[in-house]
C-alpha cells in the first residue's frame, strides 16, 4: 500500500485527489482526514439538516374547533 499526502478543502461532502497522482477509477482507497479545528469556520459547526417527511395519519380525527380555541 502506497500513502500520499496532500492538502485540499472539502467541497459539497466530496474530497478530490489531485491528478498528479493518476489512481485508477474505482480503486480502493483507505482516508484518513486529519483537520485544525481552529481552522474551521464558524457555520460549518452546526451543519444544514435536511427534513425528512413525515406523514400522519388522520383517518378517523374529528377537529374540534372549540377545543382548539380553548387551547
Amino acid at each position: 500500500m502506497q500513502a500520499l499526502e496532500f492538502t485540499t478543502t472539502i467541497t459539497d461532502g466530496m474530497i478530490k485527489v489531485p491528478l498528479i497522482y493518476a489512481l485508477k477509477p474505482h480503486a480502493a482507497v483507505k482516508v484518513i482526514v486529519l483537520f485544525d479545528e481552529a481552522a474551521v469556520p464558524a457555520d460549518a459547526e452546526h451543519p444544514h439538516q435536511d427534513f425528512q417527511a413525515v406523514r400522519i395519519k388522520t383517518k378517523g380525527y374529528v377537529f374540534n374547533r372549540e377545543e382548539a380555541h380553548a387551547r
